[in-house]
């Protein structure tokens, strides 16, 4: 019935008459029924306001990506429907996020092809350098140098595989499939893994669940390579002869899953960036130098695809001392499955 000139000007008509004689279902829409299925969609609803996104092409034949957000009215005499709207142009924003999931995938399919080559290799190399490690009578100088090599290689082995578990989780090739799973016997499982990197740090392991733990609904391989994560920190990241204490306990509708450490604790100028992608904290780089910044980062992913989530807190004061303060590093998993498809960044 009538337009205003930001919208001739945006569909690129001459005048307002010239836009008010063109047939929106044949003109104005890109696709012919999307004008009547709006209508009927609107009309179904009891709501008196509603937003819908379309496809509209201008005058020159250019095609706009158009958000509408309407209210319905009601016309005085006859008591007809009638709708004010308002078109905003979206097509700069959604041209630059599918410019930017491109890139994306560009990113991640360059990575993961790198990965896979290079993880052959290396493979390769690791399995020499362990041969030569074997062999009798070397000079201490020579083992010293294979030692030294077979750490290097098996750092590289490491950074490949973070990079493929990114690439896998950031392009849908990982996905969380849950399963009855009991957290108590999975997560002796991963402590009896963790047990000789433990003993070569004189650490003090223990885990504690609360009796009669509910078994919760998720993915077992996932959510223990999540455990292996959070638990190789903990090690790593605490000085030799540290404790270590590993907490199951049912929260509500959700279950918790806790390590807490009495290790080098996290900078307050790094806690609000841990769980991003290749941060690393500046207190961390002085332990290991080659690390990704990586597995924090997947370990938040893969939890939000089973509807979870994963939090840092300091350790508590009784727990921590000035010099080793100490981190709990804790994830909730709901006790009902949930699959969540899209993770947004």
């Amino acid at each position: 019935m009538d337009v205003n000139p930001a919208l001739v000007a945006m569909l690129g008509y001459a005048s307002k008459a010239d836009l008010l004689r063109a047939d929106l279902a044949r003109d104005i829409y890109v696709r012919g029924g999307d004008r009547s299925a709006v209508i009927a969609a609107i009309l179904g609803r009891t709501e008196t306001s509603f937003q819908t996104e379309v496809s509209w092409r201008r005058k020159d034949g250019l095609v706009l990506d158009v958000v509408l957000h309407g209210r319905r009215i009601s016309r005085p005499r006859r008591g007809e429907p009638m709708f004010e709207v308002m078109a905003e142009d979206v097509s700069a924003r959604r041209r630059a996020e599918r410019e930017t999931a491109a890139a994306l995938k560009l990113q991640s399919d360059f990575v993961s092809f790198v990965s896979h080559q290079l993880r052959t290799p290396l493979t390769g190399i690791r399995w020499m350098l362990e041969l030569a490690q074997q062999t009798p009578g070397l000079p201490e100088e020579t083992a010293q140098c294979l030692a030294d090599a077979r750490q290097s290689a098996d750092r590289l082995v490491g950074l490949i595989a973070d990079m493929l578990n990114v690439a896998r989780c950031e392009s849908g090739k990982t996905r969380w499939v849950p399963e009855e799973v009991d957290l108590a016997e999975l997560t002796a499982s991963v402590v009896h893994e963790l047990r000789p990197q433990v003993e070569q740090r004189e650490h003090d392991l223990s885990f504690e669940p609360d009796s009669d733990l509910p078994r919760v609904q998720a993915d077992a391989k996932l959510l223990r390579q999540v455990m292996l994560n959070l638990c190789s920190n903990a090690i790593k990241y605490t000085p030799v002869g540290g404790e270590i204490k590993i907490t199951a306990a049912r929260h509500g509708e959700e279950m918790w899953w806790s390590v807490r450490d009495n290790g080098m604790g996290v900078p307050p100028e790094a806690r609000s960036r841990l769980f991003e992608k290749f941060f690393r904290a500046d207190n961390a780089h002085t332990v290991e130098t080659e690390g990704t910044g990586l597995g924090l980062y997947w370990v938040r992913r893969i939890l939000a695809q089973g509807g979870g989530r994963v939090w840092w807190q300091p350790a508590p004061a009784k727990h921590g001392a000035p010099a080793c303060p100490g981190s709990v590093f804790t994830f909730a998993l709901p006790l009902q499955a949930t699959l969540v498809q899209g993770v947004a960044e």
